[in-house]
């Protein structure tokens, strides 16, 4: 079930890779903008330093030890054909 939910979201961001990188462009954007101070954003919501270290350490390893190696051969046997 997981891995279905994981598979149909990969199909949908590879379908709109483009639409994706200019949200990720215009986040950048905004986010060196409001930074530097030319821009004030609201701020949404604010996590202590240890619970944001904690939570990326955690995506970085689930991710891209986990889920990123079974994307990519399943990627590569798609494109290789049945």
């Amino acid at each position: 079930m997981l891995w279905g939910i994981i598979t149909a979201a990969d199909d949908l961001m590879h379908r709109h890779a483009r639409l994706l990188d200019a949200i990720g462009i215009v986040g950048f954007v905004l986010g060196c903008a409001s930074y530097a101070g030319f821009l004030r954003l609201p701020t949404l919501v604010v996590l202590p330093a240890a619970l944001g270290t904690i939570l990326a350490v955690l995506r970085y390893a689930v991710w891209d030890g986990f889920v990123t190696p079974r994307l990519e051969a399943r990627r590569e046997q798609r494109d290789r054909g049945p």
